[in-house]
């Protein structure tokens, strides 16, 4: 799906509209909680997610990209909210942050028999 208003070679993908809550690790050596971005990331459009990281020390969302390199646009991370209440938001290679994103609680409420958005 290309964002409205974009050119069409400028994205290979998009992931918008989400929330990543509460995940675990299935291997110990995943560097993030929520979200691991590896190999070719170039022209991925990450926006307007709630990326929440949980009690682990690990960043919540890690953009690798091995390949990132030879691609002429990198990843975009754009208006997200962020948050890791135990360690960083971001760990290495999420550096092309454009838009409004912020680090910020969204404050999610625990019910007895599920957990709720509000």
């Amino acid at each position: 799906m290309i964002p409205s208003g974009a050119p069409a070679d400028r994205y290979y993908g998009l992931i918008a509209n989400n929330v990543f809550y509460n995940n675990s690790q299935p291997q110990s050596n995943t560097p993030a909680t929520q979200v691991y971005f590896d190999g070719d990331v170039s022209k991925l459009h990450f926006a307007n997610n709630i990326v929440y990281g949980g009690s682990s020390s690990l960043p919540s969302v890690v953009c690798i990209g091995s390949y990132s390199y030879l691609a002429p646009t990198p990843m975009e991370l754009d208006d997200n909210d962020v948050f890791n209440p135990s360690g960083a938001a971001y760990g290495s290679g999420c550096d092309n942050q454009v838009g409004n994103n912020i680090s910020l609680d969204p404050r999610f409420q625990k019910t007895p028999v599920r957990e709720t958005f509000t």
